[in-house]
């Protein structure tokens, strides 16, 4: 079930995110009768659900593919909420320094922090 709520968690951020310009282009992707407070508790609750099932996962596994994105989606949920939909990622790609320090394995990476 993580990966359903990972999915939907990851398309309602990209949702929220492309918002203003989805309308400049006149397409609507909310859920027909859906409010914004609606789609990011939508996101926001998928996105916390797949945080518990990833956390359930060995660290040994696949798991280091999907913390970056996740955090990335969490990013920018709260700056869209703040009304900055486009900024987390460009500030969390600056800090992830293109995700690097992986180890031999490929199953580690150091210090990924928002620069604020």
């Amino acid at each position: 079930m993580a990966a359903i709520h990972f999915g939907r968690g990851l398309q309602s951020v990209n949702i929220l995110r492309n918002r203003e310009e989805d309308n400049q282009r006149g397409v609507n992707f909310y859920p027909t009768g859906w409010t914004e407070k609606q789609m990011f508790s939508y996101a926001r609750k998928n996105l916390d659900q797949a945080k518990t099932g990833i956390a359930l996962i060995s660290k040994k596994s696949f798991r280091f593919m999907v913390d970056i994105p996740l955090a990335l989606a969490e990013a920018t949920l709260q700056a869209s909420s703040r009304g900055h939909p486009s900024s987390p990622a460009a500030r969390y790609y600056r800090s992830l320094d293109k995700a690097r320090s992986f180890n031999a394995k490929g199953a580690k990476y150091a210090n990924y922090e928002e620069i604020s």
